[in-house]
């Protein structure tokens, strides 16, 4: 899905929803109620069939008799989900720490300053 910017056309850089904005990675904030795949795989192995086909129709994958196909897709879903969210913080992320070891006692000297040498 393109997202366009109304006043000029351009596509939209950006995050396109909350989550993808504030890079939420806590427990049952997505329709999976995980972020982790391994935890994810435990879960489907858990459901039964009815349940694993009531999880497909929820995360918009038309659902089948075939156990071990519903569990790829889901999987596979999961997995291209995750990734989104995964590019998303990557894009915005920037470090509030200084790598460099100098900067970073430098910027503690200031801040030492500022509170009044405490």
């Amino acid at each position: 899905m393109n997202h366009k910017h109304a006043i000029d056309g351009q596509e939209e850089s950006g995050p396109h929803n909350l989550y993808e904005a504030m890079g939420l990675a806590q427990k049952g904030c997505n329709k999976y109620n995980t972020n982790d795949i391994e935890e994810y795989k435990v879960s489907l192995g858990v459901m039964n069939m009815s349940d694993l086909q009531s999880h497909c129709i929820s995360c918009g994958i038309r659902p089948n008799s075939d156990r071990r196909s519903l569990v790829k897709k889901l999987e596979r879903e999961f997995i291209a989900t995750q990734s989104t969210y995964k590019g998303a913080i990557a894009k915005n992320k920037t470090s509030a720490v200084p790598k460099d070891r100098n900067k970073r006692e430098k910027g503690q000297d200031i801040m030492k300053r500022l509170n009044g040498g405490v």
